[in-house]
């Protein structure tokens, strides 16, 4: 991935994003997402950080109760 961003004028930029996920996803999802983002011939950390939101489950909304 780091190869496939120092093209880009912003690379050392997001290169940093990416690794920030690392803190909140861990190493083998930003792993897993940067391996997905390169076989669609894609490389931005925006579309790493989309497919690392896209893969967290948010569960099922919350059913509020109001009285009648």
């Amino acid at each position: 991935m780091q190869l496939k961003l120092r093209g880009s004028n912003d690379g050392d930029r997001q290169m940093v994003a990416i690794l920030a996920a690392v803190l909140t996803d861990g190493l083998p999802t930003v792993e897993t997402a940067c391996a997905e983002a390169l076989s669609q011939g894609v490389h931005s950390s925006d579309v790493i950080l989309n497919i690392l939101a896209r893969k967290k489950d948010p569960g099922p909304a919350v059913t509020i109760m109001t009285p009648e």
